[in-house]
């Protein structure tokens, strides 16, 4: 777990996509030995589990995590409840999740849309009307995450293409404010555009290694 702070903010902004890695990880961490050894463990894990998840080793978190990633996380009551259950009306769904009816159907509809959920359709020979029976597809949600797997391949490798071309030519905040490739850094004259500090020239060989090694964990994942 030998990792260099570049490494730990590029796995960081991977893991949490769409913010900051300042929201994540403080500075005090990555200078403070024991909490930046205790991120590399928590990430080093995350790594193993990754390879799990290529595997498709369908734990619960899993599925929950996945799914809240791709539709959202208010339709897991209703993803749980209809675990390990077929043909459930959506009314025994509602009744049983404590939502009205017509946001159990809107969930539902929005589960389907990925094919996460499947329906029928009886008639109820007493009132007369339609009511839909689902049942939840766990083979169509390892579909869901292999597509998911092959586009998160496909942007590390592209990542690693943009390290490898520009080896040696990133550099990066003492500060650990932000990190620039040669041209961005020759545009703010070698100085951080936050705090000011002298950017100080990175080695990303550990970097590139550590692509390398994901690159190759999901590709095995995936053959």
């Amino acid at each position: 777990m030998d990792w260099g702070d570049a490494t730990i903010i590029d796995r960081l902004e991977e893991g949490f996509p769409g913010m900051q890695y300042q929201k994540v990880v403080t500075k005090k961490w990555l200078k403070n030995e024991k909490y930046k050894y205790d991120l590399c463990y928590l990430l080093s894990r995350t790594k193993r589990g990754s390879l799990d998840t290529m595997k498709l080793t369908m734990t619960n978190k899993l599925i929950y995590d996945t799914i809240s990633e791709i539709i959202g996380e208010d339709v897991i009551p209703i993803v749980k409840y209809l675990r390990n259950r077929k043909n459930i009306s959506e009314f025994k769904i509602a009744e049983n999740t404590n939502l009205e009816v017509n946001t159990t159907r809107n969930m539902l509809y929005r589960l389907h849309d990925w094919n996460i959920v499947t329906y029928n359709r009886k008639k109820d020979r007493i009132k007369g009307w339609y009511i839909s029976y689902w049942t939840f597809n766990l083979k169509r949600l390892k579909q869901v995450m292999v597509q998911k797997n092959k586009e998160t391949l496909e942007k590390l490798k592209e990542k690693l293409e943009k390290e490898e071309m520009n080896k040696n030519s990133y550099f990066l905040c003492p500060n650990i404010c932000t990190r620039l490739d040669f041209d961005q850094a020759t545009e703010f004259g070698f100085k951080c555009p936050e705090c000011g500090s002298l950017l100080n020239q990175q080695d990303n060989t550990k970097t590139i290694e550590n692509l390398k090694n994901r690159v190759a964990e999901l590709e095995s994942g995936l053959k």
